[in-house]
């Protein structure tokens, strides 16, 4: 999945923390999850993130959400 592509296609500068649930931990009926990417710089892991969202499949019921706090 998308967080096994990340954790591969990384460089070591980037950390990745484990899945983790998010707080409320369901809502609508849908589990969430959070996973938190720490860099010195943004703008090439918001580039890893699109790349790893164009390649890893996932089911349309699936949605996925990317919050940036510089």
């Amino acid at each position: 999945g998308l967080f096994a592509y990340l954790k591969e296609k990384l460089p070591n500068s980037v950390e990745l923390m484990d899945p983790q649930h998010s707080a409320p931990g369901k809502m609508r009926g849908r589990t969430r999850m959070v996973v938190v990417l720490k860099g010195k710089s943004v703008k090439p892991m918001v580039r890893q993130i699109k790349s790893a969202l164009k390649a890893v499949k996932r089911p349309k019921s699936v949605i996925v959400t990317i919050n940036v706090d510089p």
